[in-house]
């Protein structure tokens, strides 16, 4: 069973899938073998009407920090780790295509991976948990990959 916490701070025990990757090597390796070509073109030239598009450069940018976002979150399973905006772009692209979202998150997880688009938006106390949350997740960035995403070059 695996002890997971949602946005307002309530636990959950659920029982992951038997296609979830052990250990978390493998997981990592899973992870940067995800064929996301499509995902991050879909950022380049939007499917979705009034989408404003992004550079290349930029979809790149956002592949490789939701890649490194996915393996955080299940390292610390169980935490609130909130995206920042260019993991957060990737993020609702990969859930557009639902298929793939899904077999991903059953690797990757053991469980669908839930988006709440509502966390921090609800009163001042949720804003201030979504700001705790989103210090962790960069706490936790710098502590696995040795550097501050709002630091890096390019």
């Amino acid at each position: 069973m695996i002890r997971l916490k949602n946005s307002r701070g309530e636990t959950r025990q659920i029982q992951p899938s038997k296609k979830r990757i052990e250990p978390l090597e493998q997981v990592a390796g899973y992870i940067s073998s995800l064929d996301l070509s499509r995902v991050r073109g879909s950022l380049v030239e939007p499917l979705i009407p009034n989408q404003t598009p992004i550079t290349d450069p930029h979809a790149k940018l956002c592949e490789f920090e939701y890649r490194r976002w996915l393996y955080l979150q299940r390292k610390y399973e169980g935490e609130i780790l909130p995206p920042n905006p260019e993991i957060d772009m990737m993020w609702h692209a990969h859930v557009l295509d639902t298929y793939a979202y899904h077999e991903a998150c059953e690797h990757i997880f053991g469980y669908y991976l839930h988006h709440n688009p509502y966390f921090g938006g609800d009163s001042p106390e949720e804003q201030a948990r979504l700001t705790d949350a989103f210090e962790t997740m960069l706490e936790r960035y710098a502590e696995t990959f040795g550097q501050d995403p709002r630091q890096r070059n390019g």
